[in-house]
């Protein structure tokens, strides 16, 4: 199987001259060693382009690139990579492997790595093997040089962004941690635990501030702090996306719920005694929900307990559960509410409806 080649070409001659060699008295010859040498130091620079271009399959890891290899059918990635700095290959199924990106065209498209150098000279608008059957020099259009140098600009780019996100997080889940461990068991007497007639189930505080613990993968990655007025807060660049607050013992557990705020969670645990999942904001349940379908057994029911956001624009705390619905074996149900004129949207503000009821 051969790999398509593009026929644009990127330009970088101010570096990638002709080496030659001469001798005295006699016409200048070529050391091709030496060009394929050239041409394959000029391909590092725009390695991530040309390997995506070949084997668009891949994925990379660090300075790794892993593709499946289309030589011998490879179905999935995992034991064929490529350097991006140093451009060395090897593939562990078969033990083949090479040195420079020059060999590795060659092995895909079953060709000399003359011709291999050439067209990856052609590609990147250099001057190519001088002397010879394949001498030919290659001139590229300003516009295809600079779009092809934005594309390698926006790959560094993107991995720059994705490393100074990954700082941010663990930068955010060591500080999670550090916190968590200047807290103190919350009280139940404080004013958010009393105004949602809840129990603190795990909760902890520090100074006047409940502090909700956030997993993912088992690990504390973040925490969700709660004023006594209800203001909700996130650590700054946190995880959000898949991390979770428990209530209740998950393991062996028949059924689990899951629910966005930790207020209405604490209200269903006590009602029903099963666990509940706290995906913290509607956003997270989608995410959350695949983590638990992956990890529950097939016999643990998920019950999604959706607040009904009825006077907020396409209701979206329901909207989310309902997409939920459809794509995951989930049951959903949403609250209903007694009262007249009240402003209640979840299952907490549900109970507290039902308690007055029950008063007057």
């Amino acid at each position: 199987m051969r790999v398509a080649i593009q026929n644009s070409r990127i330009d970088d001659r101010q570096q990638c001259d002709s080496q030659v060699v001469k001798t005295e008295g006699a016409r200048p010859q070529v050391d091709i060693v030496s060009e394929i040498r050239r041409i394959a130091t000029c391909a590092l620079q725009f390695s991530e382009v040309l390997l995506k271009e070949w084997l668009p399959d891949g994925r990379l890891k660090g300075r790794e690139y892993w593709p499946t290899n289309p030589t011998r059918g490879d179905r999935t990635p995992g034991s064929f990579s490529i350097n991006t700095e140093t451009g060395q290959w090897c593939d562990f199924a078969s033990q083949d492997g090479g040195r420079d990106l020059v060999g590795l065209l060659a092995y895909l498209q079953g060709v000399q790595q003359s011709i291999a150098a050439q067209m990856i000279a052609h590609r990147l608008g250099i001057p190519g093997l001088q002397g010879g059957s394949h001498s030919r020099t290659w001139c590229a259009p300003k516009a295809e040089i600079r779009a092809l140098e934005l594309k390698c600009e926006g790959a560094r780019r993107r991995r720059y962004l994705e490393a100074e996100a990954r700082r941010v997080r663990n930068q955010a889940a060591h500080r999670a941690r550090f916190c968590w461990r200047q807290t103190v068991t919350a009280s139940a007497d404080h004013a958010y635990l009393r105004a949602k007639n809840v129990k603190p189930h795990g909760v902890r505080q520090i100074g006047e501030v409940l502090v909700v613990p956030m997993y993912k993968n088992g690990t504390l990655v973040n925490l969700q702090k709660i004023w006594p007025d209800g203001t909700k807060r996130f650590l700054a660049g946190g995880t959000v996306k898949g991390s979770f607050a428990t209530i209740g013992a998950i393991h062996e557990a028949g059924h689990v719920f899951l629910v966005e705020g930790w207020s209405t969670g604490a209200t269903i645990h006590e009602i029903s005694g099963h666990p509940v999942v706290v995906a913290m904001n509607c956003g997270n349940l989608l995410p959350v929900a695949r983590v638990l379908r992956s990890r529950l057994a097939p016999n643990v029911g998920v019950v999604l307990a959706a607040d009904n956001d009825r006077f907020t624009l396409k209701n979206p705390g329901l909207t989310a559960a309902c997409e939920v619905a459809r794509t995951l074996d989930v049951r959903l149900v949403w609250p209903e509410f007694p009262c007249k004129g009240c402003r209640c949207t979840d299952f907490n503000d549900l109970a507290a409806c039902l308690r007055v009821g029950a008063v007057l």
